[in-house]
């Protein structure tokens, strides 16, 4: 990676020692033996390809992009190349991330040595992309005939001012260490926080303790806790509502999600209840498990008014390698009866129960970190006025009495999504210092939990934990040119097209009726917003000779005219869709309205792209009025047509009145008439879009049984 003004560089082919890449094929793909083969010729990449089948790839590394500054924004990809493909034939682009996530690009290729601008066609997460992150670009290819010429890759940036804004800090979390040796006194979980205000417990005045280690293969927890009498333990089934009695409870959250945990809660007769909040695919829902059990080894004992408990469990059923993730969300608890000396004690602090965003954190290490602490004393959230999604968080931390030597400062987020981000950096000890590190999020408002760590040369952490609330200011985008879907390519002049003299749409002498249709149309609709029948032109054209996939369109627009040109009749009026949008995204009714000069080329992606809904009436739900034709019609033309969707499926059980099978409509009378569905038929057809009218049958479609209830399965109401 190299950074100059404007640009980032990911590959130069005039600079090849700089970088890195690789060529194979595709091996998961059955009976793949296409494989390409990359040389450098000059100032170029040649890649060409051997074999007949399968997939090839050719893999460029990323370094560095972690090392830019925040004031840095990447604003696009950049690749320049040449190639023999046929014209508008696709190229496939795979970037891969270091937060685990993925994009897939399409480049339309045209001939010559060009300079593109990937699109992006799909990627997983709704995270907008982290450039910062990137580790992998990929180039796949499934034609054996294919010349690739490249001659850079490059990442467009700005360098933008940035607004900074403290973040109140909500919460500091406990943190523990825990060592690979038997448990010793002193070395656990303190100091305790009595649960009902919040109070803390002095060390020496504590009447539980808990110490923690861990070995190859267990988690090891050894407590004591004063009881004068023995606690309560009156349940004895597993299971049963054990954290009703005097009981010790364990909570376990190594997904440090703030969402997941394993429950764990023990009493003095040793019945446990277990459960694990989870997520549930199946269901799509997050769902308490109490089906699941934690397995584990107890010894308990009650002597000289203590309560002993030794208790040991699983890494493996933890979920959890410490020589791998290193540290895991852990709260505990103990319950005493109020008429008890002491209050039920957590450790740390926590208003609701159990909720893992109240957990403490255990950092388990090889051997003791030694002298060194760790407190995060100020977090900022780095905006860009111009960028909605651009949020930079800032922790600036103090470290204090630190040996000298070199560190690394370890940070880890958690987003209000539950992902989890991670940067490093190298910082020099040696009495106090105050390192300040930035990682970029993805802007959205919700709760976050920041973990800073500092490794030495052991390899060992020492940990400062925070919670915070982050929230998003709304961004007023009245007046902003939105257009929807985005196009392909689009670029921006100088200069305006005035709408003040009046506005005349114009087709040339030869134009076709359904030219001069959509010319008509779009006179009229124009007609809502600026003076019609003025000198200033938008002229439509069909010029199928554009090389631009179906549906396709090229729209100008100069001081002097509009131009909008169509490779087929469905992309002249999908053209006029845009234009639409360019005068209506100002909000406004003005006859002095001016157009912003621009070159736009536009198609589809998809062949069909379907608008599905339901009639509310459809699944019997009462409605407050009915929606009649013409309020259809107003929805088509809005959500539709402008949206440039082709098929537009509308499920119409239940609300159609059918002369012939009177058996079929519905009680009351403000139903659909076939000549109404006729009528939105041809008002799709003349806007390029195939209206289906669905019947659904079989299965879960009820709503035949409603009239014919003798056909249901024996058993089922629905079905």
């Amino acid at each position: 990676m190299m950074l100059r003004a404007g640009t980032v560089t990911l590959f130069d082919a005039a600079a090849p020692e700089q970088y890195k890449w690789s060529d194979r094929t595709c091996g998961w793909i059955k009976d793949s033996d296409l494989k390409p083969r990359s040389r450098i010729t000059g100032e170029t990449l040649e890649i060409t390809y051997t074999g007949s089948q399968g997939q090839a790839r050719t893999t460029f590394m990323v370094s560095g992009m972690d090392s830019l500054p925040p004031q840095v924004t990447v604003t696009g990809l950049r690749v320049t190349l040449d190639s023999n493909a046929k014209e508008y034939s696709k190229l496939s682009l795979a970037a891969s991330f270091a937060d685990g996530t993925a994009a897939s690009f399409r480049i339309p290729l045209t001939a010559g040595m060009k300079t593109y601008t990937p699109q992006l066609v799909f990627r997983r997460t709704k995270e907008p992309i982290n450039w910062r992150t990137l580790k992998l670009l990929n180039i796949d290819n499934d034609d054996p005939d294919l010349k690739l010429q490249i001659r850079s890759f490059a990442l467009d940036t700005l360098n933008v001012e940035l607004e900074s804004a403290v973040v109140p800090v909500l919460a500091v979390r406990r943190v523990c260490e825990v060592l690979p040796v038997a448990p010793v006194p002193g070395q656990g979980l303190a100091p305790w926080t009595r649960f009902s205000d919040h109070q803390v417990i002095p060390v020496d005045e504590s009447p539980l303790q808990v110490e923690l280690s861990y070995g190859e293969r267990e988690l090891l927890i050894s407590v004591r806790s004063e009881f004068e009498t023995p606690p309560r333990a009156k349940v004895s089934a597993h299971d049963g509502y054990v954290f009703t009695d005097e009981a010790l409870e364990l909570l376990f959250s190594p997904w440090r999600d703030n969402q997941k945990f394993m429950q764990f809660t023990i009493n003095g007769a040793g019945a446990v209840f277990d459960m694990k909040r989870d997520f549930d695919p199946v269901a799509a829902e997050v769902i308490y498990n109490r089906g699941w059990s934690l397995p584990h080894r107890k010894s308990l004992s009650y002597q000289d008014s203590v309560q002993s408990y030794s208790l040991s469990f699983p890494l493996s059923e933890l979920g959890f390698v410490p020589s791998q993730e290193r540290f895991i969300n852990f709260q505990a608890a103990h319950y005493y009866d109020r008429e008890r000396k002491h209050q039920t004690l957590c450790w740390n602090p926590t208003s609701r129960f159990p909720q893992p965003r109240n957990f403490g954190v255990l950092v388990f290490n090889n051997t003791p970190f030694g002298a060194g602490e760790i407190n995060i004393t100020r977090v900022s959230a780095l905006t860009q006025p111009r960028n909605p999604n651009y949020l930079c968080f800032s922790f600036v931390a103090e470290c204090t009495a630190l040996p000298a030597g070199d560190y690394q400062l370890k940070l880890f987020l958690t987003n209000p999504q539950g992902a989890l981000l991670s940067k490093s950096l190298p910082i020099a000890g040696g009495g106090q210092t105050t390192p300040e590190i930035h990682i970029e999020a993805f802007r959205q408002s919700g709760f976050y939990s920041a973990y800073l760590a500092l490794e030495n040369a052991a390899g060992d952490w020492k940990m400062a934990a925070v919670n915070y609330n982050y929230s998003t200011p709304l961004r007023d985008r009245f007046g902003e040119m939105l257009l929807c879907p985005e196009p392909k390519q689009m670029q921006k002049k100088d200069g305006v097209f005035d709408c003040l003299p009046g506005i005349s749409v114009q087709t040339s002498a030869d134009a076709t009726d359904r030219t001069r249709r959509t010319a008509e149309m779009t006179g009229a609709e124009l007609a809502g917003f600026v003076h019609t029948g003025g000198p200033n032109i938008v002229e439509l054209s069909l010029q199928p000779g554009l090389s631009l996939p179906a549906e396709g369109y090229q729209l100008s627009v100069t001081p002097a005219k509009i131009t909008i040109t169509g490779q087929d009749e469905a992309g002249l009026y999908r053209g006029t869709r845009t234009l639409l949008q360019l005068v209506k995204s100002q909000m406004q009714r003005d006859a002095a309205l001016k157009i912003p000069c621009l070159e736009i080329a536009d198609f589809p992606d998809l062949p069909n792209r379907i608008f599905r809904i339901c009639h509310p009436r459809s699944r019997r739900f009462k409605v407050q009025e009915f929606r009649g034709v013409e309020y259809l019609l107003n929805y088509i033309d809005r959500f539709v047509a402008d949206q440039k969707y082709n098929v537009f499926q509308l499920d119409i059980t239940g609300v159609t009145r059918f002369p012939r099978y009177p058996a079929f409509n519905h009680p009351e009378d403000d139903l659909y008439s076939l000549e109404d569905w006729k009528r939105i038929a041809d008002f799709c057809r003349e806007r390029f879009i195939e209206f289906i009218p669905a019947l659904p049958a079989g299965s879960h479609e009820g709503w035949l049984l409603n009239y014919f209830p003798q056909y249901a399965m024996p058993g089922f109401s629905t079905t």
